[in-house]
C-alpha cells in the first residue's frame, strides 16, 4: 500500500524497527505469525519442507536498522550475537553482517594497505582513511572530502562507497571507491556507476581508487568494468586493488590478510 509513497514506507519501518527489542526480535523470527511485522518481515515456507514457515527480514536496510536498534539495546553484543536471532536465510544474513562490519572498519581514521590487482602485487599501496560518521550520496550533492558516503543504489548500482581523501601530504586527492564482495565470484562496475563517478564534483587531479574488500584474496577478473572501464586499469589515476579482511566476532575488531 505504500509502493507510490516511499517516504511513507520508510516511516513506517522506522516506527516498526524502533519500537523493537531483542526479546521481541527473538520471538518473531522464531514464531511465525506470532506478531504482524509488516514491514520490516517477510514471512515464507522454509527450504526444508512447505509445511513449514520461517520469518526472514525484508530487506538489507531493514537489517541494518534492527541492528542498530539491537546495539542500543544490548551495547556489549556483537553483530554475531545479532545474527544468531535470525534461523532463515542464514546465508543472507551473514553477507549483510559481513557489509556492516566492512563499513564500520572503513569510517574509522586508520592507514591499511591495499594489495594492486593489476601492477606489482609485491608492492602493498597506503592508503589512509579519515575517520568520519556515514553520509547518504544522491546524484548531485555537494562532495565533501574526508566524508565517508554510501550512494544512491539507483545512480551506482554496484558501489557500495566512496571517499574522497585530501590531505596536505599527499599531492593530489584520492576518490577511493569500494566494492564489498562477500564471495570471489566476478563483480560487474556497471556504466551507469563509472558515468555517475566521472560526473562527481571532483578535480582533473583527483586519483580514482577502486577497491575490492573481500574475504579473501581476488584476482585481477574479479572486477569487470562494463563499456570499456578495463582499459582505464593502465592509467594512473584509475587503478585497481584489493583488500583481504577477515573479522573476529567482535564487529569492530579485523585483521588483513596479505
Amino acid at each position: 500500500m505504500c509502493a507510490s509513497n516511499p517516504e511513507r514506507y520508510e516511516s513506517h519501518v522506522i516506527q516498526e524497527t524502533s519500537a523493537m527489542d531483542p526479546e521481541t526480535m527473538r520471538h518473531m523470527f522464531s514464531h511465525p505469525y506470532s506478531a504482524d511485522p509488516r514491514y520490516i518481515a517477510i514471512i515464507e515456507p522454509s527450504l526444508t519442507g512447505r509445511d513449514v514457515f520461517e520469518t526472514r527480514v525484508a530487506s538489507r536496510h531493514v537489517f541494518e536498522l534492527l541492528w542498530n536498534v539491537y546495539r542500543l539495546h544490548q551495547r556489549t553484543s556483537t553483530i554475531m550475537d545479532f545474527c544468531r536471532l535470525f534461523q532463515a536465510s542464514p546465508t543472507t544474513t551473514a553477507r549483510w553482517a559481513f557489509e556492516i562490519q566492512v563499513h564500520e572498519f572503513l569510517r574509522r581514521q586508520q592507514t591499511i594497505h591495499l594489495v594492486p590487482l593489476v601492477q606489482d602485487k609485491s608492492k602493498l599501496v597506503a592508503l589512509q582513511l579519515a575517520g568520519s560518521e556515514e553520509y547518504r550520496y544522491a546524484k548531485g550533492d555537494k562532495l565533501l572530502a574526508n566524508h565517508y558516503y554510501k550512494p544512491d543504489p539507483a545512480d551506482f548500482p554496484t558501489v557500495d562507497s566512496f571517499l574522497l581523501i585530501r590531505r596536505s601530504r599527499i599531492a593530489s586527492p584520492i576518490l577511493a571507491i569500494f566494492h564489498i564482495l562477500w564471495s570471489a565470484r566476478e563483480h560487474h562496475v556497471s556504466r551507469a556507476s563509472l558515468r555517475s563517478i566521472d560526473g562527481l564534483p571532483l578535480s582533473k587531479s583527483t586519483s580514482q581508487y577502486h577497491v575490492v574488500v573481500s574475504q579473501e584474496k581476488t584476482s585481477p577478473s574479479t572486477l569487470f568494468f562494463e563499456g570499456g572501464g578495463g582499459g582505464k586499469k593502465s592509467s594512473k589515476k584509475f587503478q585497481v586493488f584489493n583488500y583481504p579482511i577477515t573479522f573476529t566476532a567482535t564487529p569492530v575488531a579485523a585483521t588483513q590478510s596479505q
